[in-house]
């Protein structure tokens, strides 16, 4: 039985794998090949090979856990960036509200939305917030496929198998009592 290993080098770190399926890729490894890397091995992960669906069938399984706990971490990550953001936007309106009081006005709720909207602090949570976002929507998708994949061996399973019942040499082999070889 063999087993799938869901890491590989990324170049310049041939000590140190990556995460093929690792969905936070920053600029600079778009600029570097990696995430174009990533992606393709992403591919060869969905790839059924029909010459060797036993070693597929083995291997899926650990597919399918491999990619849920992936997609339960980027689920935890997007909930703690989301809470994150939260708690600092009641930090930063209170500052702001503040801010505003000091300076001698009396801010409207527009006026020190306005004001934390800008703040750099904020707007760096939001922008953590959306990746965490688009990684998890990442994961869940790739959870999607893995299990596609399953459903498509579970077919092509079926089907060779139906195949192997029309052979007339396997048939003749069987009501003979004979197994091929194979038994």
């Amino acid at each position: 039985m063999s087993q799938l290993t869901l890491t590989m080098p990324v170049p310049g770190m041939d000590d140190e794998p990556a995460d093929p399926l690792a969905s936070a890729l920053t600029p600079a490894d778009l600029d570097n090949g990696t995430a174009e890397l990533v992606e393709e091995r992403w591919r060869q992960t969905l790839r059924i090979d029909p010459q060797a669906l036993n070693e597929e069938f083995y291997r899926c399984p650990n597919d399918i856990a491999y990619l849920a706990a992936v997609h339960a971490q980027a689920i935890g990550l997007h909930l703690r960036a989301k809470a994150r953001a939260k708690r600092l936007l009641g930090l930063l309106r209170i500052r702001a509200r503040l801010e505003l009081e000091t300076a001698g006005k009396k801010p409207t709720e527009s006026q020190v939305d306005a004001r934390v909207d800008q703040m750099p602090e904020y707007q760096q949570a939001q922008s953590d917030e959306i990746d965490a976002e688009v990684a998890r929507e990442t994961a869940k998708g790739r959870v999607t496929g893995i299990v596609a994949k399953r459903d498509m061996l579970v077919q092509l399973g079926a089907n060779h198998r139906q195949e192997m019942q029309m052979d007339p040499v396997i048939r003749d082999n069987k009501r003979a009592g004979r197994d091929g070889g194979y038994g």
